[in-house]
């Protein structure tokens, strides 16, 4: 009987809260090796799924917003710099809070090779994108530096330059 008490509080209390966050699971199919044909695959349709692909220096960096000094753009447009939405929502009360376990964590002055997502002045990314450090991105930088053109859908997308 208590247990059932217990998991009806905990059920009713998460239906009224509409901010409460949840874990982030990613989908990421095993950790099986790809093929050189399947990863390079792979690449394309995460070229052509990010608004933004960008190597950068975190150099500003608040509750709601990191800003890169870019160092190279594979995609998109940029003049020097791009901001990225960290998620967070402001409370109103002085607070704020990551609606998502799945919202990025930046930190000052780390180097990120970035595959953001959304219209210009909304780019977020997602914990679960290819996102990850200068240090360990040396394969996908490699591999974003030879996509053909011609492997691209919609060539007409793709800002900026090799």
């Amino acid at each position: 009987m208590k247990k059932s008490l217990f998991v009806a509080l905990v059920l009713s209390l998460r239906l009224l809260s509409p901010d409460a966050v949840h874990a982030c699971v990613c989908g990421t199919g095993g950790a099986r090796q790809l093929s050189p044909e399947e990863f390079r695959e792979v690449m394309v349709k995460e070229f052509e799924k990010a608004s933004v692909i960008f190597t950068g220096e975190v150099v500003e960096l608040d509750e709601f917003r990191a800003t890169f000094r870019v160092e190279k753009l594979w995609k998109g447009d940029s003049d020097g710099s791009i901001t990225l939405l960290t998620g967070a929502k402001d409370t109103g009360d002085g607070r704020y809070i990551h609606r998502s376990s799945c919202d990025f964590r930046y930190e000052l002055g780390e180097r990120l090779l970035v595959y953001a997502y959304g219209p210009a002045g909304k780019l977020m990314v997602h914990r679960c994108s290819r996102t990850r450090s200068v240090g360990s991105a040396e394969v996908d930088m490699r591999a974003l530096d030879v996509i053909k053109p011609y492997e691209i859908k919609n060539p007409a997308a793709v800002g900026g330059h090799p």
